[in-house]
């Protein structure tokens, strides 16, 4: 009853390889049914004799890490114990391709990037508009102070309240 759910449970969203391991060493469950039935160690021959897999099947030992072994690409391996019973303990071995692992990475670190590069823009653009309607406010005072400075009064009966504030 257990294996019967792991169909549903793994499917293809990664392109894993789930392998359910008896703890003699036998593949009880596979998406490739032919493997079913099988040694472990002859499934993952090049894991074995490259990473020694056998040693954390066996031992009932967690494993995680990325190997690549020589014909394929990088995979991160991950291996832990199942308690089956108070006698029997189950390994299951997961090997997920790490270019499917890291391209979520990869696509979250391009959309932050995004984000932030838009953010600073925003600023900058707001930034700017306040510093212009700060800077026009200060020229208007400027030019009025200037005009009463020299004498001329007449012309500053245009400075008002209103013309501060836009």
């Amino acid at each position: 009853s257990l294996l019967n759910n792991f169909e549903y449970a793994f499917g293809d969203s990664l392109n894993e390889r789930v392998y359910i391991v008896t703890g003699q060493g036998t593949v009880a469950y596979s998406q490739n049914p032919s493997e079913r039935g099988k040694q472990l160690q002859d499934v993952l021959s090049a894991y074995y004799r490259e990473y020694n897999i056998g040693q954390y099947v066996k031992g009932h030992k967690t494993f995680v890490d990325e190997c690549k072994v020589s014909g394929s690409e990088p995979n991160v391996v991950c291996i832990t114990p199942i308690k089956i019973s108070e006698n029997k303990q189950w390994t299951l071995c997961v090997l997920i391709p790490k270019i499917s692992v890291l391209g979520d990475a990869k696509n979250i670190t391009l959309t932050t990037f995004l984000l932030v590069f838009f953010c600073f823009l925003l600023l900058g653009i707001i930034t700017i508009l306040l510093a212009n309607k700060i800077s026009k406010s200060l020229r208007t005072i400027e030019a009025a102070l200037i005009d009463v400075s020299d004498g001329d009064i007449k012309n500053n009966n245009d400075l008002s309240d209103s013309s501060l504030t836009e």
